[in-house]
């Protein structure tokens, strides 16, 4: 898929379009499945989903990117940037 493709793809996935409504509950989906949240609340929120308003999905979007496993604890592939924040945030000086 060439770049201009992908562009088109994620300005019609992110535009406020109805008809995108199926695209977006399928990338909600798969946060939900990489989430760090309990498999119990996992199943609720995929459950009741589809009647979410925008907001709500906006706002679940948001949550879901907050609990996401981190790179570094979980051995997933990460960069130098995601060892410096994950450094930095232990390695505050204390007040």
């Amino acid at each position: 898929m060439e770049a201009y493709d992908q562009t088109e793809w994620l300005d019609n996935f992110l535009a406020p379009d109805p008809n995108n409504s199926l695209y977006r509950l399928i990338w909600m989906d798969e946060m939900i499945g990489r989430s760090i949240l309990e498999e119990m609340y996992k199943q609720e929120l995929e459950a009741s989903i589809e009647t979410y308003s925008e907001k709500e999905l906006n706002e679940l979007a948001a949550y879901l990117r907050n609990n996401m496993p981190c790179p570094i604890d979980h051995g997933l592939n990460y960069n130098q940037t995601a060892i410096r924040k994950k450094l930095s945030e232990h390695c505050k000086p204390k007040e």
